[in-house]
Parts: C-alpha cells; sequence; structure tokens
C-alpha cells in the first residue's frame, strides 16, 4: 500500500511539473491532466496487482477456469449444431464427409477443453485449444476459402 501511494506521488510530482511554471493553456492542461490521471490509474491497477495475495490469485484462477469450461461447452453445442447446416451448403459428398468430421472434430476437443479444465489438466486443455484451432483453420481452408 505505501509503494502504491509512493508510486501514485512519485507520478504526480514529475507529471504536474513542480518547476514553478504555471500552464496557462488551461486545454492542454485538461489534455495533459487526462492523459496523467489514466497513466495514475494503471499504475495504481498494476501495483496492486502485484500486492494480490495467493489466494485472491487462486480464487482469480478458479473463475477463470470455470468461465473457460462454460464457454468450451458452449463451443462444443454449437459445433454439434454445424451439421444442421449442411443442408443449406453446396457440397459434393466427398465435401459433406469431410466438413461433418471437422464439425465432429471440433466438438469433441472443445468438449474436451472443458473436461481437461474441469480435472484441472491445463496442459491437455491447452493441447485441445491449439488442436480445436487447427481444425477450425482446415475448415475455414476448405470450405471458407481462407
Amino acid at each position: 500500500m505505501k509503494i502504491a501511494a509512493a508510486l501514485t506521488l512519485a507520478v504526480l510530482v514529475t507529471a504536474c511539473g513542480g518547476h514553478g511554471k504555471i500552464v496557462r493553456d488551461e486545454q492542454l492542461h485538461a489534455l495533459m491532466a487526462d492523459d496523467i490521471n489514466a497513466l495514475m490509474a494503471r499504475v495504481n491497477v498494476l501495483v496492486f496487482d502485484q500486492n494480490r495475495t495467493v489466494d485472491e490469485l487462486d480464487r482469480q484462477r478458479q473463475r477463470d477456469a470455470l468461465q473457460l469450461a462454460e464457454t468450451a461447452d458452449q463451443l462444443s453445442a454449437a459445433a454439434n449444431r454445424i451439421a444442421s447446416l449442411l443442408p443449406q451448403l453446396n457440397l459434393n459428398q466427398a465435401d459433406r464427409v469431410e466438413f461433418l468430421n471437422l464439425a465432429r472434430l471440433l466438438g469433441e476437443h472443445a468438449e474436451g477443453v472443458a473436461e481437461s479444465v474441469r480435472q484441472q489438466d491445463l496442459r491437455r486443455a491447452e493441447q485441445l485449444a491449439e488442436q480445436m484451432a487447427t481444425t477450425c483453420t482446415a475448415c475455414h481452408r476448405l470450405y471458407r476459402g481462407f
């Protein structure tokens, strides 16, 4: 806390001049004050973030992991709905098979990410997320032209 106060004071003293000069251009001063205030706010956030306890960081990681698992579940459900798009697409039989295979892989990878996160196997979740991105890229390259 003392560090944050000291840093804030240092930024104020440095930024506001302290050389006995008076800023006569009010618009310039207002712009500088806005910039300084934004920088001070950023310094405060970073300083306080450095002082978060291990318990606070663990709780944040748990919240993030829960959001990741929920998002991966939603992605898996969305991937399962991709097959319903097939009738609207003008694909030959071979492309239909490949399209459905890629959609299935996307759903499986997303499901795996969610499960890995719930099992606290973040290394596996990261591997599956990379595979998921590869699957997306392959499908877009084949069926969207990029």
